[in-house]
C-alpha cells in the first residue's frame, strides 16, 4: 500500500484519504494547535491569547453582548469568559457597561484600540486561511467548508443530547 505521510502518525493514501478514520480527531487537534501557534506568533504584539481572540471578533459583530451571551455564543464556560474579559479589560481592548435595564447584567464592547487590534486580527486570520487553503480550487475549499460545517452540526447534537442524560 502506497502511502504518504501528512504529519507523523497520521497516514493518507495517494488519493488524500485517512487509512484510519479515527485519525480525524487527531488531525483537527494538530490544526487546532497550528492555528494557535500561527496566532500566538503573528499576534505577540498584542499581548493576547488564543482564548481572547474569539472574543474580539465576535465582540466586533455583537456589540454590548452580555457575559452570558458570550459564552452560549463562543460555547466556552462563564468562568472561561470572565477570564477573558478581564485580560481584555486590563489590556484597554473591551469596557464593561452596566445594563440600563438589569443592573445585574454587565455588557462588553470593544474599545477604540479593541477594534484597531480586531483590524489587525482580521489580517492574520486572512493570511492563516490562506496558509491552509494553498493549492486548494474553489470547489475543494468550499466542499471543505461544508463538511467542517457538518462535523461541527454532529458535534453540537452529539453534545446536546449528552447533556440531556
Amino acid at each position: 500500500m502506497n502511502e504518504t505521510k501528512v504529519c507523523p502518525e497520521i497516514d493518507v493514501k495517494p488519493d488524500g484519504r485517512l487509512t484510519d478514520f479515527s485519525q480525524i480527531g487527531k488531525l483537527i487537534s494538530i490544526l487546532s494547535r497550528a492555528g494557535q501557534s500561527f496566532f500566538a506568533q503573528k499576534a505577540s504584539d498584542f499581548d493576547i491569547g488564543g482564548g481572547q481572540l474569539s472574543l474580539i471578533f465576535y465582540l466586533y459583530k455583537h456589540d454590548l453582548s452580555s457575559q452570558d451571551e458570550l459564552a452560549k455564543a463562543l460555547e466556552v464556560d462563564k468562568a472561561t469568559i470572565t477570564r477573558s474579559v478581564n485580560k481584555l479589560e486590563e489590556c484597554g481592548l473591551v469596557e464593561r457597561i452596566r445594563d440600563d435595564q438589569d443592573h445585574r447584567i454587565n455588557r462588553i464592547r470593544l474599545t477604540e484600540a479593541g477594534k484597531n487590534v480586531h483590524d489587525n486580527l482580521k489580517g492574520i486570520a486572512r493570511e492563516w486561511h490562506d496558509v491552509l487553503l494553498e493549492g486548494f480550487t474553489t470547489d475543494e475549499a468550499q466542499q471543505l467548508e461544508i463538511l467542517f460545517g457538518k462535523l461541527l452540526q454532529n458535534a453540537r447534537q452529539y453534545k446536546s443530547t449528552q447533556s440531556k442524560l
